[in-house]
């Protein structure tokens, strides 16, 4: 049975992760059975665990790197979703915060930071800072997603980061169970192995909504079923 295409990339992209993974145990397997060159192995398994990052992330955001640019560079809300924000009265309003990213990203950049400068290698740290910051990046960005609705439309926000979806222009809505690792790869603004775009904050549940065009978008909420009713009341005004 042939695969699609978004098929297609999601076995690649798992691929990616498993030869990623595999370079980085074989470096450090080999760092316990040469003790004698800990050194040179220790820096080795640094430059293939963070330079291999670089192209694992391209190859795992494919996908959504070759989507319409209309979809890379998102339009800000509009000025209906604004000053019902500001006025406090959407139909619906919440927050998803993606703890994981405080629990795992901020011990894994004092810990860098920590021994980076413990060892006091010039090499080492340079290698490390680019990488904190980066991290520290996606901290700032991505850990609370904002989502909404007031009486003609639904958004869903990463900050600036974000989509605002008029209900004239809403095919379907439905609640689901949202799976990150397996179907997103992750957490964050994703492309997803069905081709839909993500706004994933966690895996527990969320929304998938179908614009009439035929772009899907899946976003994590507290509460989904509230959502798609306040969106479906809003569609059959």
């Amino acid at each position: 049975m042939s695969l699609s295409d978004n098929e297609r990339w999601s076995v690649i992209r798992w691929i990616a992760v498993i030869v990623y993974l595999s370079a980085v145990f074989l470096m450090v397997g080999l760092l316990f059975i040469f003790p004698s060159l800990e050194t040179v192995l220790g820096i080795a398994v640094m430059v293939v665990s963070i330079i291999g990052i670089v192209p694992l992330f391209i190859v795992i955001n494919i996908p959504y790197i070759r989507m319409h640019r209309s979809e890379r560079t998102p339009p800000k809300r509009t000025v209906i979703s604004s000053m019902s924000e500001r006025r406090g009265r959407p139909a619906y309003i919440d927050s998803v915060r993606m703890n994981l990213l405080i629990w795992i990203i901020v011990p894994m950049n004092i810990f860098i930071l920590v021994v980076s400068f413990v060892l006091m290698d010039i090499v080492l740290i340079l290698i490390m800072l680019p990488f904190v910051l980066l991290l520290s990046l996606a901290l700032l960005f991505f850990w609370k997603l904002d989502i909404g609705a007031d009486d003609k439309t639904v958004w869903f926000y990463y900050g600036p980061i974000g989509r605002t979806l008029l209900f004239s222009d809403i095919r379907s809505i439905q609640a689901m169970e949202v799976h990150a690792v397996r179907d997103f790869m992750g957490w964050g603004w994703r492309s997803g192995s069905d081709g839909s775009i993500g706004y994933i904050a966690n895996s527990k549940e969320g929304v998938k909504i179908v614009t009439k065009g035929g772009r899907t978008y899946t976003v994590t909420c507290h509460r989904p079923a509230e959502l798609v009713r306040v969106v479906k009341k809003g569609i059959r005004r």
